[in-house]
């Protein structure tokens, strides 16, 4: 299928220049600048094409970085030049327009000089084969022949292997490592470093390469020296040269055309990132022997293409409706939800082997019990029965791990060129080239578009529920990032003024909340069955909240970092697996409660927060609703989490209501916190009831709830939890 639905926008070289996201149904990442300027790659920004600056550098850096066309027309004795997407517009009268398809797979840059009579576009797509394609078409709309040269191709391109520290902080230091090496036999060139770029006496060799191969039935000459741009666009030469060092790469093409009326031309450049020798030898292979090359081209445009449709139908991104424009809207809604969520490759079916491959990964221990249990070729199964045939086992970590595995697919990080401490990576495929399944994203990130994403996966819904639960902390927060793999969480760096630590919890109630509004619309039989199972976890993130005492006295200041907590952590990981983020028991395995506890600890951490007549306490050092409270943590207070909260109480107590048992286990320390709790909420209810409160009262009030949490954190931190008791449901 192939999207013939685009925008387009006329003349938007009037408009200031703004920022595009180019997408794919692969691990391939654009972004572009509507002057033509981009920066794209594979998988991260380490794996670069061009250099991976923020928004506003690409915006500028159009004249040295990207596209580059320059267009010499023959009349009689003269001739006449024109730079199609160049600065200055005032030389012709123009025309440009800019398309984009409503998947975000396809763009389209068009110039028409109505002097000339000529058109120039050109477009980017991606493929798997060849990375990223560039189609350019020049037409000629004269009623005459015309002849004229053009110099086309692409400048400022990266080799692989250069960190994005280096190319963003000493990028002129790199340009002395950079080496761009044409081969006309293969009609592609190479862009490598001569060595690794390091301040160590010992060798370091690079040995991968980025590459650029064409495609052109007008047998265009070729150079790799950017000197040659000026050489053209002054006196009409072109020197071939087919290496170049100590200096950014480029490839260019110089053709000579005679277009008849109404006919055009068109050329291909294809660019990709990061290959090995073998690869290498594999395209150029490819190069010399398609029988068809565009053909190939096309098949994989066309295959990724129908990737990213394929994904995208699943979530229920296309729906027809009498407004044309509204259906396109809902699907580059669709999209980037996707993209940044992930959505599930082949429904709910899952590769054994992969979810054996993430059980090694997050507890090995567990991983060696069910190793040879689990078959581990390419046998598949149903997301559902996977969790069903392990409860059977009653192994509370094989339960917990089977609800957290999610195969999701195309997810990424919140990065983008304008916040470049922002890291992403797209993971599709392996080492072998086989299916992928990894997601990750920042807390809210996530959970804000899996809410949506359950809507058209409601069997999955379940599993999103334990995967937020379970990276929930002992004191009712959680972390900054979660995975396939586990949880990650901030750490500080007292020198770098972009590091800060604190407990992201914005949004945190609500999500939860409407994921289990879905599952108990879905089938509340699910929710009440889970809700007393020991199957669920606590995330131990290294972060300490402060005394009250001292949380009263700076409430800015309010978390410590264990970073000896952090380092034994982390160290523990690879022996272990990333469970051992995870809150440990007594006999060093994972310390299980039920779904119920942890929705009483993600309330009480509220409540402990709570302002009589206020909102809550916003003292954890992040903003609890949104980037607009940044300015009031520490003194300010939240209403938005309070009418949420009210709305999740009254939903928790519906589910208690519905449960056959009269006791419940919980943790002794949780249930000593909630009791505590409770006393002082009858006390401030009382109180409200005969009189008003003011400010002596409510200190009262902050003060009894704030010691109160205080006292459990004291006793759950860096501590075994104590024993279990019950807990009537009824209370």
């Amino acid at each position: 299928m192939t999207d013939s639905s685009f925008y387009k926008i006329s003349d938007f070289h009037l408009m200031d220049p703004f920022l595009m996201t180019i997408t794919s149904g692969g691990d391939h990442w654009m972004y572009v600048s509507s002057t033509g300027c981009l920066t794209a790659g594979r998988n991260k920004a380490e794996f670069a094409l061009f250099p991976y600056v923020t928004d506003d550098m690409l915006h500028r850096n159009s004249s040295f970085t990207g596209p580059i066309t320059i267009v010499r027309v023959r009349k009689k004795n003269q001739q006449l030049i024109w730079e199609p997407f160049a600065q200055n517009t005032d030389t012709y009268n123009i025309t440009r327009n800019l398309y984009k398809n409503s998947i975000g797979n396809v763009i389209i840059f068009e110039e028409i000089n109505k002097d000339l009579g000529l058109t120039f576009s050109y477009q980017w797509q991606s493929n798997s084969e060849q990375g990223f394609i560039r189609k350019s078409l020049i037409t000629n709309q004269n009623k005459r022949q015309i002849d004229l040269d053009i110099l086309d191709g692409l400048m400022n391109i990266l080799p692989a292997g250069i960190e994005l520290r280096t190319t963003q902080e000493m990028n002129n230091l790199a340009n002395a490592y950079k080496v761009t090496e044409y081969l006309p036999e293969n009609k592609c060139s190479l862009y490598y470093l001569n060595s690794l770029i390091m301040d160590r006496p010992q060798p370091g060799e690079s040995l991968r390469t980025n590459i650029v191969s064409h495609y052109s039935k007008n047998n265009p000459e070729i150079s790799v020296c950017e000197k040659e741009i000026n050489n053209f666009r002054e006196n009409g030469k072109f020197n071939k040269k087919y290496h170049t060092t100590g200096r950014p790469g480029c490839m260019l093409t110089k053709s000579t055309l005679k277009l008849e009326s109404k006919k055009g031309s068109e050329w291909y450049l294809f660019a990709d990132v990061n290959k090995t020798q073998s690869q290498i030898a594999y395209i150029i292979n490819w190069l010399k022997n398609s029988q068809n090359l565009i053909q190939d081209v096309e098949k994989g445009i066309n295959n990724n293409n129908d990737k990213l449709v394929s994904a995208l139908a699943s979530a229920d991104a296309f729906q027809q409706t009498r407004s044309k424009i509204n259906d396109l809207h809902h699907t580059a809604n669709v999209l980037f939800n996707v993209l940044r969520g992930g959505v599930f490759s082949n429904q709910y079916e899952i590769k054994i082997s992969d979810f054996m491959n993430n059980l090694k990964i997050r507890n090995k221990k567990v991983y060696k019990n069910y190793n040879k249990k689990l078959p581990l070729d390419n046998s598949t199964i149903d997301l559902n029965e996977l969790i069903h045939s392990l409860d059977k086992t009653k192994d509370p970590s094989i339960m917990r791990l089977s609800r957290e595995y999610l195969p999701l697919t195309l997810s990424r990080r919140h990065g983008d060129p304008s916040r470049p401490w922002n890291r992403f990576e797209i993971k599709t495929k392996d080492e072998k080239n086989n299916d992928l399944f990894y997601y990750e994203g920042n807390w809210r990130d996530i959970f804000q578009n899996w809410e949506a994403l359950g809507l058209s996966f409601p069997l999955a819904i379940e599993s999103m529920i334990a995967k937020f639960v379970n990276a929930t902390s002992v004191d009712g927060y959680n972390p900054y990032r979660i995975n396939s793999d586990g949880i990650d969480w901030e750490v500080s760096e007292p020198d770098d003024p972009w590091s800060y630590i604190g407990y992201w919890n914005d949004h945190q109630i609500i999500y939860l909340q409407k994921l289990l509004e879905h599952l108990n619309n879905y089938d509340h039989k699910i929710l009440v069955q889970i809700f007393s199972q020991e199957i669920y976890s606590y995330a131990n993130i290294p972060y300490r909240l402060r005394k009250f005492s001292k949380i009263i006295f700076n409430p800015k200041e309010t978390i410590d970092f264990d970073y000896k907590k952090n380092k034994k952590i982390l160290e523990s990981v690879d022996s272990y697996g990333t469970d051992i983020k995870l809150i440990q028991n007594d006999r060093g395995n994972v310390y299980h409660v039920n779904l119920c506890e942890k929705l009483l600890v993600l309330t009480l951490a509220k409540i402990s927060n709570l302002i009589p007549d206020g909102g809550i306490w916003l003292n954890t050092q992040r903003p609890e609703w949104n980037d607009a409270n940044n300015a009031l943590v520490g003194y300010g207070a939240s209403m938005v989490t309070v009418y949420y909260l009210r709305r999740f109480l009254n939903f928790f107590q519906n589910i208690l209501n519905q449960t056959d048992s009269e006791f419940i286990s919980i943790s002794r320390d949780v249930k000593e916190w909630l009791f505590e709790i409770n006393d002082t909420l009858v006390e401030i209810r009382k109180k409200q009831n005969l009189e008003k409160l003011n400010n002596e009262d409510r200190m009262k009030f902050v003060i009894a709830l704030g010691e109160s949490f205080s006292s459990y954190r004291s006793k759950v931190y860096d501590k075994i939890f104590s024993k279990k008791d019950t807990l009537k449901t009824n209370i």
